[in-house]
Order: C-alpha cells, then structure tokens, then sequence
C-alpha cells in the first residue's frame, strides 16, 4: 500500500462502460477480464479504495486527508455484473455503478443499436441530412470508421428524433433481432447488497443540454426515483450522459440538487483535488496487462500538476 501521506489531498475515479471475455476489436478502448482484473489488483494492493458518494463526503467534509481511488461503471450493461462484479469481490473492492434506467430488463441503448447492427453486416445503409448513405462494413477498420460516423450523427439528436432515425436504421438495414446487453433489476440489488454503490444516470440516457429545462429534469428525477425504489435506498451521485463540457450546465446541476444528489462526476480527464467542484468530478481511464505500468500510469495521474 502507498503510504497515506503521499496521498493526502488528491483522489482518482476511473471510468469503465464495460468488460469484456476476450478483446472486442469495435471497442478497443474497453479492457478484457485479464486485463481487467490487472487493473483491480493493482488499486487493490496499492490504494485505498472508495465509492464516488464516499469520495464525495470526504470532499464536502475537506477530508480528503482520506483520499485514494474509486471505479466507476457507465450505463448498466450485463457485462459489469457477469465478469467484473465477481473480480472486485474477489478482490474485496468496492465500485460506482451508473445506471440507465429506461435500458433495464432487455433493453439496448441507442450506440449498440449501431454498434451491433455495423457488427453483424457486409455493409450498412443510414440517413445523414435526410438523405441515404451506403457504407461498407466488411473490415473491422470500415466498421468502427463506420460507426464512428454514424454515432456523430445520432449523438446529439433529441429523444424524439433520435428514436426515429433508429427505427429507420433498423429498417432500412432489416435488423429485426439484436442482443439484450443490458442488466436488469435483480443484478442491481443483489450488487447493492454487497457493497456496490448504484448511481443515478437518467432513465433515457440523452445529452442533458439537447433537452427542454423540463425534461432534463424529469430524466435527472425520475432516474433517481426509480433506482431508490428498487433498491430501497439512497441514490446520492450522478453522471452525466456523455459527460463532456456543453453536454450539461449549471441548470442541470441545479436540478441534481433539487433532486437530492450530493455530486456528479463528468468525463472530463483529471485527478480530484479539495477545490474540485463536486458535482463535477472528472475521471479517467487506465489501461494495460502489465501490472507496473497500470501502478506507474495511476501515479502519474495522481500526481499530475
């Protein structure tokens, strides 16, 4: 363990969407089990480790004299209570896990809509200005370039829009079945109950700033009441779907704490400090097999100037 004075003052929360068996070449920035589980062992036996809202207490209680590392899950996919939950109890380490809700019991967010559909074709047709694009698809570099593409589309649409462009995605490319990727309620209580932290992330997962003030904050609201119902009780942080600056503003930090949320963390990349503002937390991603170049890598971000 790294002794504690070194590490007054600064924390780290690392971001994760999901984990994988065996490496998924259309999505390389997201580790195997192996890697993974690299990943724990090293926070495990070198920091201590915290939940985001213990994190966030500390910071709000200018104790961050009890500072060390947090992980934190995106989204809610399946995979994070089949292959990662058992590596962080096996470790004994606790996580975040930030869920959408409107995607639980079979459902499939709208970028694996895209992701799955490129995967499984030769080539892909789709709507770009209203107008139809054919791509090939046949190579793992014309799927994510692909996919790439695709998702700078769709990303910034509203609700309404974006269900409309998929549905004609899926038409136009007669994707009638696509897998179920996401959890569903019984993983979420049975994680809660060992420890896991459940954090809110809206219910429908939009960018917050494409929405009508009214919506943004019945997407923030309802999300919370849906997961504090489930699991019986308190939801006490926040992620912002997408997470980047101009994807969120100081309303929707307004209607965090309207809502009863104590932070948020954002994907900004950075390391937390006393003065980080704590409903905009940045995170960051760690990557590698080798277990000293994750330690070396850990502590250039925590130590960053």
């Amino acid at each position: 363990m790294i002794p504690e004075p070194l590490l007054r003052g600064r924390a780290l929360i690392l971001t994760f969407h999901r984990v994988f068996a065996q490496r998924d070449v259309l999505r390389p920035s997201e580790p195997d089990v192996s890697e993974f589980e690299s990943i724990v062992q090293v926070i495990a036996r070198h920091f201590p480790v915290y939940t985001v809202s213990e994190l966030v207490n500390n910071l709000r209680n200018k104790k961050l004299t009890q500072s060390g590392v947090a992980i934190s899950f995106d989204d809610g996919y399946l995979d994070n209570y089949e292959l990662a939950y058992p590596i962080l109890r096996k470790h004994g380490i606790k996580a975040t896990f930030y869920v959408a809700t409107g995607f639980l019991k079979g459902g499939i967010m709208w970028n694996d809509v895209i992701t799955e559909g490129v995967r499984l074709l030769q080539a892909v047709e789709y709507l770009k200005n209203d107008h139809s694009v054919r791509a090939s698809t046949q190579t793992a570099s014309e799927k994510t370039s692909c996919m790439s593409q695709i998702v700078n589309i769709v990303k910034y649409l509203d609700l309404n829009q974006r269900r409309a462009w998929l549905e004609s995605f899926r038409d136009m490319n007669a994707l009638e079945s696509l897998p179920s990727l996401m959890m569903e309620e019984r993983h979420l209580q049975e994680m809660h109950a060992h420890d896991m932290e459940i954090g809110g992330h809206t219910v429908s997962h939009p960018i917050l700033s494409s929405l009508e003030k009214e919506f943004a904050e019945q997407e923030i609201a309802q999300g919370k009441h849906f997961l504090e119902k489930l699991l019986q009780s308190d939801v006490s942080t926040f992620a912002y779907p997408n997470g980047k600056p101009g994807d969120y503003n100081s309303n929707h930090i307004d209607f965090l704490e309207r809502a009863g949320f104590s932070g948020a963390v954002t994907t900004r990349w950075g390391t937390i400090r006393i003065t980080t503002e704590p409903y905009e937390l940045p995170r960051i991603g760690v990557r590698g097999q080798s277990r000293m170049k994750i330690l070396l890598r850990l502590l250039r971000e925590y130590f960053r100037s």
